[in-house]
């Protein structure tokens, strides 16, 4: 939503360049947490926001991308997303910004949650994973979870 060099975000990429106002790209559409509002819409999902294992924050001048599928620390937000990626105090602040922003402008805020443990059986692992959705609000968190599981033989086992 922000992060392309005509986004008009000052913050691209990061989680307070997602509720910029007044933020216009090319053909003066309106980007960000304004277009969001144009839309109309009354809630917006984000996929996984919690720090990633792959996602490089020493090296940020290097393209780097991930779905937020391994995570890494639950609950602590994505230090790439955020305007200093070494401070947790800037992590927490801007993320929590962010959705305070978006509940002012009416906007529902979801979260995704996606844990994957790896148990190995034998010469197979069994890989459980659970997906769920967080909602906030600004008097709870409610986690609703779902279990998958699948049996893999691991590559080096025969």
């Amino acid at each position: 939503m922000t992060i392309h060099p005509k986004s008009g975000a000052k913050n691209k990429g990061k989680f307070i360049g997602l509720v910029e106002p007044n933020s216009i790209g090319p053909g003066d559409v309106k980007t960000g947490i304004d277009h969001l509002k144009e839309l109309g819409i009354t809630h917006v999902h984000l996929l996984p926001s919690f720090d990633h294992y792959s996602i490089d924050e020493t090296n940020l001048n290097t393209p780097q991308y991930n779905w937020g599928y391994d995570p890494k620390n639950y609950n602590v937000p994505e230090g790439s997303y955020a305007t200093d990626p070494y401070d947790a105090t800037v992590k927490i602040k801007e993320f929590k910004q962010m959705v305070k922003a978006f509940h002012d402008q009416g906007i529902g805020v979801i979260r995704m949650l996606f844990i994957t443990i790896l148990e190995k059986r034998g010469n197979h692992y069994l890989i459980k994973r659970f997906q769920g959705i967080i909602t906030v609000t600004t008097k709870m968190v409610v986690i609703q979870m779902r279990p998958r599981a699948a049996t893999k033989r691991h590559p080096k086992d025969p």
